[in-house]
């Protein structure tokens, strides 16, 4: 993604230990495998004004590489037993689905709030088929998910939550950055077939 270290550690510093964004992140930031709008708009916000559009993807990367790990770590615990031998790949062939599926959310809420609702729409079946997928691939479906299932529920809950103001370079620099991280993930392959 381009990002220089130095910017990167600062970033992961500061989320890390200055500003105690870790517990927004657990209990604010992404929950229930949701991604809150206020809170990655202000700490996109607050990135950007440090460190620029490297500052904006420092902090998503960050916060989806920890979310990934959460995933992984969890779905180890759940599918342990049963697949104790081979099936070691389950939990990241998951963990894989719920992260594109919490990307596409966010880029929903993005294009939403910019009012490019066909765009928005395209987004949201593209959640729905990574959500579907780790749900029938699941030992059993989870208690948490997405929960906007159409274009009228995305802009109805666009409509309820969002508070925080902020400017369309930083909303289009999100975009990008979640594209990138998209076509990163696209390099390893989520189609359950190819797993041995």
């Amino acid at each position: 993604m381009g990002l220089p270290d130095e910017v990167a550690r600062q970033v992961d510093l500061e989320i890390d230990i200055k500003l105690g964004l870790h517990d927004l992140m657990r209990k604010g930031l992404i929950v229930d495998g949701e991604w809150y709008i206020n809170s990655i708009l202000y700490g996109a916000s607050y990135f950007f004004h440090r460190y620029r559009e490297h500052g904006v993807k420092a902090f998503v990367l960050h916060h989806i590489l920890d979310y990934y790990e959460i995933q992984v770590k969890r779905l180890k615990k759940t599918v342990r037993h049963r697949y104790a031998t081979g099936h070691l790949w389950r939990p990241f062939y998951l963990a894989d689905h719920w992260v594109r599926c919490l990307i596409s959310n966010a880029k929903c809420d993005i294009l939403c709030i910019l009012g490019k609702y066909e765009e928005a729409e395209k987004e949201l079946r593209k959640a729905w088929l990574h959500y579907s997928e780790a749900v029938a691939n699941a030992e059993k479906e989870p208690k948490w998910g997405p929960y906007k299932t159409s274009l009228e529920s995305l802009k109805r809950y666009i409509g309820e939550n969002v508070t925080e103001q902020v400017s369309i370079t930083i909303l289009n620099i999100l975009l990008k950055t979640f594209d990138e991280i998209e076509s990163m993930l696209e390099l390893f392959p989520n189609d359950i077939e190819w797993w041995p």
